[in-house]
């Protein structure tokens, strides 16, 4: 582990250390969920010894761990520790590159100091004699399996407790115990040390934070004691802080630790990470001059079939002052489309409404699922196409209809998830064709056709809305979450699943995250053959087909896991091809289980620049193999359907047109598949790192409004995904800060958000260049939402401005929460430093988590300085008063009197 200097200069030296799991065993024997993470005690081990060698520095001061260092599997990463160099306290940061991205990862932060104190005398003995012995300790538990650790972690020897604190004896096993002399702390050694502390809180999942200070005096030897005392500061439950000191046999003191405290994670993944849509009824916006305006435009109808079709163009022929009705049959080609452009252009045409694709019919074949293709998606993209062309003289109107698209209700008879192609071209197109008001509404027969046709007159509007039983409906984006659902039983041992893009690497990655889950067969199906396996081997020796390596070595993996692994090339597309290769994998592996359509094609540029032929082959794996997938399969006992839609369905995209038209079918036909007793589950991935499309195409995920996976990340969430239960699901956690034209027209016009989400997009956003590079000195102003301002105090002020400095935002409500407002690790530690150098010592970095809303912080602040002065209030804070009645000091009564009297008599 020893780091060698990458670079020095009179004012930094900076310091790096090349790890792998394979190779370093402090990252082998240490993984938290399904990643290598090095231990917060290997960075303290790092810069003890950087310590040394810059003239014995054994102090560490105000360590903070802002976000975990991993690898993965076969990976290698180097891990850089940058030092300002001067004769007093040394700050240091801890980075890495991220090679997705290229943008650089700050993991820990401090000061690296000289020593200034002499160590405390300790009588061992007398501790020994004090504490019970607890009778089984057996190393560190694992919390629900999320961390395992390796043989080097089994040191635990012993526990004693007493009233205020414990003593644990910790010594490497006998294999290990020459480790030590290479070694200031040995990783595995003080980990459990100072994490014995976890221990004594709950069954939550703790992971280090914050060292206030560490002092060494000497190396430790093979076996340890340590002494744990927690801090009692009247914390909450997210965070806790001790004071521990490590000794040796003798009863020397080897180090002193003060304020470790530890930090409750979620063992599920970050808050956010899950998303639904639904629908929710909202009534139209009043529009007192429709039917005045409606009466003297001129529109043209794209004719459809059945009965709700022709009664609304009855009603369009009564609503409207003149009807130009095109039947879509007689429209075959470009010229055809071109042509009629002078017909519309010549009548004054200033809206569309498009009801070709209301036929009244079902899809029960392969054809009619083309047919309706040529009605929806490709009748659009074709006027679309032509439009390009013409002169641009006015803006248009263009209204799409179509009919059941959206489980909306639950209570529909019938979907047609085919309508998913129309709606998502239309949706991409609004931003490739500015100058067309593109809207799409999804009826049913049961609701008044005057209702429909009123919305179609309408200026302002989401991009989508439902009509049911006469109600309309708009979609809601909100927060969901993940239970489990005993019904379905994941992945069966022995189970038969067949991954589509099995060779790609989304395919690859889920291929590989089934093979660590279970013994498995798995039949990977993808557009080319691999290679014979005699050739694998000179292959992978001559290094020269980095997508034929990956291939192979991701297969070989799934192999050593205990998978049964066979590929096959077919065309998912092909009903022939499909039914023969099915045939084959049940007659040889046995009844499918599983199916994972992970096939697709990207679409790539703007929809004017794609020909017909483009399209189509975008279209067809995802369409027309997913209709050839589950007509396949009907008969298989499956107990999932899993489809892979994009996040871009939700957000829209620019030059991304056919491939949202793709995967919105994708979202709906989950939902229709359920509705005929199919286990169907349609998800809605963001961009994955180093594989799929983000290296295919080098796809730039900096305009994206939601992080890149890591390929670990998805393959561990499409686990958990298994299990849950859902028809549909959108995967992603909000970036921290976000750019006013990535969240785009989308997500803040086309949804109702969830009151969470609107919250975080308007503290994402991002201030003017000049205002995020405004100094403390000049704080930026902001606006509080939930009180006037002439009645916050002193301390509600500066607290505020504090955070809106931290969390990069305007406006602010003194009730809103830390983490609710976007709040994580590193803004944490930021606003911590910030209270503190306003505030002194009196604030500790676990106050930020406990005191998590401005009033509940400013209080807080209030009372600790009137403690420190000395001085008790004549009129006591809130938090005060609530602590006097907690521990029974006051009655309720007396203390609603004493807030009256703090409030201005206000009850």
């Amino acid at each position: 582990m020893l780091a060698h200097v990458a670079g020095e200069t009179p004012e930094q030296v900076t310091y790096a250390v090349r790890m792998s799991a394979k190779e370093a065993w402090v990252l082998n024997e240490h993984k938290v969920g399904s990643e290598y993470v090095l231990p917060g005690t290997a960075y303290v081990e790092l810069l003890l010894e950087i310590g040394r060698q810059q003239g014995g520095r054994s102090v560490i001061k105000d360590l903070a761990f802002l976000q975990p260092f991993s690898v993965q599997e076969g990976e290698t990463r180097e891990l850089q520790i940058t030092l300002k160099k001067g004769n007093g306290d040394n700050g240091f940061i801890i980075t890495s590159k991220d090679y997705a991205d290229g943008t650089w990862r700050r993991h820990a932060e401090g000061k690296l100091c000289l020593p200034s104190q002499a160590r405390k005398p300790y009588d061992l003995s007398a501790l020994l004699e004090a504490f019970h012995t607890y009778p089984k300790i057996t190393g560190v538990e694992s919390s629900g399996d999320f961390i395992t650790t390796g043989a080097r972690w089994n040191n635990i020897k012993e526990l004693r407790a007493g009233a205020e604190e414990c003593l644990v004896a910790v010594g490497l096993g006998e294999a290990f115990r020459e480790e030590a002399a290479h070694y200031h702390y040995h990783p595995a050694l003080l980990d459990n040390a100072i994490n014995i502390a976890i221990r004594s809180i709950d069954d939550q999942l703790y992971l280090p934070f914050y060292y206030q200070e560490i002092r060494v005096y000497g190396r430790i030897p093979a076996d340890i004691y340590s002494v744990v005392r927690r801090q009692d500061r009247g914390q909450g439950n997210q965070t806790a802080t001790f004071d521990i000191d490590i000794l040796n046999p003798a009863g020397e003191v080897l180090a002193e630790i003060e304020g470790y405290t530890i930090k409750q994670v979620q063992v599920h993944g970050p808050a956010g990470m899950y998303y639904e849509k639904d629908w929710m009824v909202q009534e139209s916006p009043p529009s007192p001059d429709v039917d005045s305006e409606t009466s003297r435009e001129t529109v043209a109808v794209f004719t459809g079939e059945g009965e709700i079709a022709d009664r609304l163009l009855e009603q369009i022929r009564a609503q409207y002052g003149q009807v130009m009705e095109i039947s879509g049959r007689k429209l075959q080609s470009r010229e055809d489309y071109q042509l009629l452009w002078d017909r519309l252009k010549a009548g004054n045409v200033g809206t569309i409404i498009h009801l070709m694709s209301l036929t009244g019919r079902e899809i029960a074949t392969e054809a009619e699922l083309h047919e309706a293709g040529e009605r929806g998606f490709y009748s659009l993209y074709s006027l679309l196409d032509s439009l390009f062309v013409q002169p641009s003289s006015r803006d248009l109107k263009l209204v799409l209809v179509c009919d059941e698209a959206n489980q909306v209700t639950g209570e529909e008879a019938v979907l047609h998830p085919h309508h998913g192609c129309l709606l998502g071209l239309g949706k991409v197109a609004r931003e490739e064709f500015p100058q067309v008001h593109i809207r799409l509404v999804d009826v049913d027969g049961r609701t008044p056709p005057g209702r429909i046709v009123n919305e179609f007159s309408l200026r302002e509007a989401p991009y989508q809305v439902a009509y049911r039983n006469g109600q309309r409906y708009v979609e809601r984006l909100r927060e969901a979450s993940l239970a489990p659902d005993e019904e379905h039983p994941g992945i069966r041992e022995g189970g038969v699943y067949v991954i589509t893009g099995g060779t790609g690497g989304l395919g690859l990655e889920i291929g590989k995250q089934m093979s660590r889950m279970s013994r498995v067969k798995l039949h990977l199906i993808g557009r080319r053959e691999l290679p014979a396996r005699e050739n694998w081997a000179e292959i992978v020796a001559a290094g020269a087909e980095a997508q034929r390596i990956r291939q192979i070595t991701a297969v070989q993996e799934m192999e050593r896991n205990g998978a049964e692994v066979q590929i096959h090339a077919a065309d998912v597309a092909g009903e022939g091809q499909m039914r023969s290769l099915l045939e084959r994998i049940r007659s040889g592996s046995g009844g499918i289980r599983g199916v994972i359509h992970a096939a697709g094609v990207a679409g790539e540029g703007l929809l004017v620049r794609k020909s017909a032929g483009q399209i189509r082959e975008v279209l067809s794996a995802k369409v027309t193999g997913t209709w050839v997938l589950d007509q396949l399969t009907k008969e298989d006992e499956l107990d999932f359907f899993m489809m892979f839609s994009s996040m871009n369905t939700v957000t829209g995209g620019m030059g991304q047109s056919d491939y949202v038209a793709a995967n919105s079918y994708l979202d709906l036909y989950a939902d229709w598949m359920r509705k005929q007793g199919r286990k169907g589950i349609t998800v809605n991935w963001p961009l994955w790192q180093e594989v799929g499309m983000a290296q295919a195409y080098e796809v730039d995920n900096r305009q994206s409004v939601f992080e890149s996976l890591t390929p670990r990340q998805g393959a561990a969430i499409y686990a958990e995904l298994l299990q849950c239960g859902r028809s549909r699901i959108i995967v992603g956690q909000l970036k921290r800060q976000l750019a006013r034209d990535t969240v785009g027209q989308s997500l803040m016009n086309d949804y109702v958000l969830s009151d969470t989400l609107a919250s975080a997009f308007r503290t994402r956003i991002e201030h003017r260049q000049e205002e995020t590079e405004r100094q403390v000195s000049d704080p930026l102003p902001v606006r509080i939402l939930d009180k006037d301002e002439a009645e916050l105090s002193a301390t509600e002020r500066e607290v505020a401005m504090i955070w809106g400095q931290v969390l990069g935002v305007d406006e602010i409500g003194l009730s809103a929460k830390f983490n609710n407002m976007g709040g994580n690790s590193i803004l944490a530690v930021d606003l911590f430093r910030r209270l503190e150098a306003k505030y002194g010592k009196i604030v500790n970095i676990s106050d930020v988590f406990t005191y998590a809303t401005i009033a509940e912080m400013a209080d807080y602040l209030d009372t600790r300085q009137q403690q420190q002065n000395g001085t008790s209030a004549a009129e006591p804070s809130t938090l005060a008063l609530l602590q006097r009645l907690a521990n029974q000091e006051i009655s309720m009564n007396e203390a609603l009197e004493t807030y009256k009297t703090k409030s201005g008599g206000v009850s």
